[in-house]
């Protein structure tokens, strides 16, 4: 080892990348590095304890320093996260022969507790229950009421509410959940009143508590005052010129980075100016990024644009879909920026993945050319609209089940769907396994009503059939 890569640096890096290592090979490299020194034989036992972590007990040497509680603690939670029994049985012998602290077994039991309720293992509540009274971790509460809210246990769901810490029960969420509990348990003037204490919000609990006392649906809206010309902002911010000569040159990644750092340069009043001047140059992703910089939530034109309308209403009504729901997963997808590429693979407007587009050209009776005709708009939303009607078809014209499904895809909607046994779709919709596609459902359902407002529709957040569907 030379210069600044001490060995006290490479074991301290190895203790980081143990708990996320989906592979050995990044801690076989660093226990390389510690050859000869006084950390090696402790690299050695991390990459033994990574490949066998249920033999704990015989691979880690007995010991109480803080190194050695710190990989007995962090293999226990490894074990927990596939095997929360075992992890259990070897959490009372390793407390002992390492010396386990109280805030390192509370981790433990934290790491098991969470697995068992992901896993929904009705026969340990108790344990659970009892485990979750030394918590202090906001998501094992909601966890904890998830399951409660699976089980219909109402009382359980008020109790649950309660331990969540203040910082977090603030959401509008618990407020909705509450109030099912109320309603659940006979208490409906009180219900109500939670109900409408809940439906001033702009978001999914809000709308569904909106949607259970027939209350209007809470867009508070901020409009966006009219702002200067592009000529005007590019005299007044240089960088405004570069972007439009950046765009009009096909550099839209530098485009971006330029229109990023101008929005870190400036105030909130400008930011919203700039977004203005975006939406008037049908520069729309970079409208989206303007709001985001500013945090403008209320200014729904920024937030919320509606590029190329003409393409999008054509697809739309090709489709039989609501023109209001194909711009809402757009703009979910990717910020409505034509260009976006996802990590996996997904481009464009709709985020489409190359198989699933190929598979939706086949079937509209043409060949792809290539991965890349996907970022032309045109394409992309003909190709997302004819997948996303072909979800609804298959799932009776439901927007819930149809956008978690181009999500995470109709295998783990067969899934979840087989596993809950007929839920309510509040219930369903909260106890999505993914937090992304918990997250996703939600969003598209909240845009697609705002979208409504936008182009003059009736704004209908729930179908009777998707409110009375059983999930």
């Amino acid at each position: 080892l030379a210069g600044l890569l001490t060995a006290e640096k490479v074991w301290q890096r190895m203790l980081l990348v143990y708990p996320q290592s989906k592979s050995v090979n990044l801690l076989n490299h660093l226990s390389e590095l510690l050859t000869g020194s006084a950390y090696s034989s402790k690299g050695a036992v991390l990459v033994q304890l990574f490949l066998q972590p249920e033999q704990i007990t015989t691979v880690l040497p007995q010991g109480r320093d803080a190194d050695t509680r710190a990989m007995a603690t962090m293999t226990l939670q490894r074990v927990a996260a596939t095997e929360p029994s075992l992890a259990r049985s070897l959490l009372v012998e390793a407390r002992q022969r390492y010396g386990l602290q109280e805030e390192e077994v509370v981790r433990v039991e934290g790491s098991i507790a969470r697995k068992f309720m992901l896993e929904r293992t009705a026969s340990e509540r108790p344990w659970i229950d009892k485990a979750l009274q030394r918590q202090h971790e906001p998501a094992l509460m909601e966890l904890r009421l998830r399951m409660a809210l699976w089980e219909s246990d109402w009382q359980g769901v008020k109790l649950w509410v309660q331990k969540i810490p203040d910082s977090a029960r603030s959401d509008v969420r618990w407020t909705y959940w509450l109030a099912r509990a109320e309603e659940a348990q006979g208490r409906y003037p009180h219900a109500k009143a939670l109900y409408r204490q809940a439906s001033y919000e702009r978001s999914f609990y809000g709308f569904m508590a909106a949607d259970r006392v027939g209350a209007p649906i809470p867009l508070n809206r901020t409009p966006l005052k009219s702002s200067i010309t592009v000529s005007q902002a590019m005299k007044k911010w240089p960088a405004v010129a570069r972007v439009k000569e950046l765009l009009a040159l096909g550099e839209r990644d530098q485009a971006r980075g330029e229109w990023n750092y101008l929005m870190s340069q400036v105030e909130y009043n400008d930011k919203l100016q700039l977004g203005g001047v975006a939406l008037k140059s049908h520069w729309y992703g970079l409208a989206v990024l303007s709001s985001i910089s500013a945090k403008a939530w209320d200014v729904l034109e920024l937030r919320l644009p509606a590029p190329i309308p003409s393409t999008f209403s054509r697809y739309a009504k090709t489709r039989a879909v609501e023109t209001s729901l194909l711009y809402a997963l757009a703009r979910q997808e990717s910020a409505l920026y034509p260009y976006a590429q996802s990590p996996v693979g997904a481009s464009g407007l709709m985020q489409l993945m190359p198989s699933t587009a190929e598979h939706t050209a086949r079937k509209l009776g043409f060949e792809l050319a290539g991965a890349r005709q996907l970022t032309d708009p045109e394409l992309n939303i003909r190709l997302g609209s004819a997948y996303l009607k072909e979800l609804l078809d298959n799932y009776g014209g439901n927007r819930i089940l149809a956008t978690a499904a181009y999500n995470a895809g109709p295998g783990r909607v067969r899934q979840w769907r087989r596993q809950s046994g007929g839920k309510p779709f509040d219930i369903w919709v909260e106890n999505i396994p993914y937090r992304e596609t918990r997250n996703y459902v939600q969003n598209v359902m909240v845009f697609n009503a705002i979208y409504q407002y936008r182009l003059r529709e009736p704004v209908r957040f729930l179908t009777e059939k998707e409110r009375k569907a059983k999930y």
